[in-house]
């Protein structure tokens, strides 16, 4: 039998997904700093809303929580925020 590694996550009010798998520490945050060759500051404001991730890191997030058995999608990331994908 094979264990299942899907998670689902419920986010703390007016946070992404993204943001409450980053503050729940899923992985280290050295190690995703590393992966996506970021500072702690920009995690930090990742983490608080302040600041959302560009399309690229966006696309690497999505593969780096695929590979723990994490599903997201850009709407985790973002929200209901719109942007154009020349602000992405």
């Amino acid at each position: 039998m094979q264990k299942s590694t899907d998670m689902t996550v419920q986010t703390a009010r007016n946070n992404t997904v993204l943001q409450d798998l980053l503050n729940i520490k899923i992985l280290p945050n050295n190690e995703l700093q590393n992966k996506l060759n970021i500072q702690r500051s920009t995690l930090g404001k990742w983490k608080s809303g302040k600041w959302y991730p560009n399309r690229q890191n966006a696309k690497e997030l999505i593969r780096i929580f695929r590979d723990l058995g994490i599903i997201i999608d850009y709407n985790s990331i973002y929200g209901d925020i719109n942007y154009t994908d020349e602000e992405l």
